[in-house]
């Protein structure tokens, strides 16, 4: 790599935690649960599909390290390491699974030639099991954190986001396809 593309590279990884702290502090509290509603799984579902992988990864690294070190960028303007410790912290951590799986599923299905799903479908789905996944690790932090059972959980930190994360999956997705295509355009003229 050269030096013109390592700073592009870095400042994409640096727009994206940008993009994903922004939508981390645009949050809703919820009566039911200590887990807010918030945007952020819509910016690193977003920069994972994007970035790919690896910087989508790096991106919501970024973003984690800026909450611990003491920037309010997680929900509800919270910052510092006790935050990662509480309730919410798998889900933040679990942004790493996601941002990798939103950026590995879709090459995985271009690399084999899987033709089934394409565009919009096959964000979709690799949202979905991003999104699947990240309720998994989240709702299993959660139940040793509240000492809860897994059902309990789940009830707390499944069930109220649904209707949400799949508006956000469905909108993601759509963003992603149309950025792909601009960014393919300005490639082939440029």
């Amino acid at each position: 790599m050269n030096r013109k593309t390592d700073i592009s590279r870095i400042s994409r990884i640096a727009m994206f935690s940008a993009i994903i702290s922004i939508c981390a502090i645009i949050s809703l509290p919820l009566p039911i649960t200590p887990v807010p509603i918030s945007l952020a799984t819509l910016g690193v579902m977003t920069a994972g599909a994007v970035l790919g992988p690896v910087d989508g990864v790096f991106s919501a690294a970024v973003y984690i390290l800026l909450g611990v070190a003491g920037l309010p960028v997680f929900g509800g303007m919270k910052s510092g390491p006790s935050v990662i410790a509480g309730p919410t912290g798998g889900f933040i951590i679990g942004y790493l699974v996601m941002a990798f799986i939103c950026g590995s599923m879709p090459k995985i299905f271009k690399k084999n030639n899987i033709k089934i799903f394409e565009g919009v479908a096959i964000q979709t789905i690799s949202m979905a099991v991003a999104n699947i996944l990240l309720y998994l690790f989240g709702s299993f932090w959660f139940k040793v954190y509240a000492k809860t059972s897994l059902f309990g959980a789940f009830v707390a930190c499944v069930v109220p986001f649904l209707i949400g994360d799949a508006v956000k999956i469905a909108f993601s997705a759509v963003i992603v396809v149309k950025l792909e295509r601009i960014l393919k355009r300005k490639r082939t003229n440029a």
